[in-house]
């Protein structure tokens, strides 16, 4: 097993939340496009 950093997984952790974020805007955007 690779030792990982604490700084690296923090960093893993902060891409992935931006990429959720990501998804759930483009999500809202589209549930808006639907509606019309």
């Amino acid at each position: 097993m690779n030792e990982v950093s604490k700084a690296e997984l923090e960093e893993i952790e902060q891409l992935i939340i931006e990429s959720l974020n990501g998804e759930h805007v483009r999500w809202e955007e589209l549930k808006k496009e639907l509606s019309l």
